[in-house]
């Protein structure tokens, strides 16, 4: 599910595809200035789903479908190579760092499907 929001669509490992500049959509290494950027007045370009930071700023702790924890996408520290939505390591419950975030979902009520 997180690969899917995170791609919008779009049949690559980076949903910016091979056309546009990623330092529009992605912060990492090479432009956080050592940090990550949270906040409205950081965030890049969205996907085509309108979601912002799927790929770099944090890692996403993605909660997969055997059970696993993954540290997914790369972060404001990780190399752009490494922002991608085939970037995965493992990753504790109880892990924390200023490199990993979260993502809350929940599914809709059926009246608004």
């Amino acid at each position: 599910e997180w690969k899917y929001a995170c791609l919008a669509g779009v049949a690559d490992v980076v949903f910016w595809g091979k056309r546009d500049d990623p330092e529009l959509f992605v912060w990492y290494e090479e432009n956080a200035s050592g940090q990550p950027h949270p906040g409205i007045e950081h965030v890049r370009q969205g996907n085509a789903f309108g979601l912002v930071d799927m790929l770099g700023n944090l890692d996403e702790m993605v909660l997969l479908g055997d059970g696993n924890l993954k540290r997914m996408g790369g972060s404001w520290c990780s190399m752009l190579s490494e922002c991608t939505v085939t970037n995965s390591r493992g990753c504790e419950a109880t892990a924390y760092s200023f490199s990993l975030g979260l993502r809350v979902c929940r599914a809709l009520p059926e009246t608004l499907h």
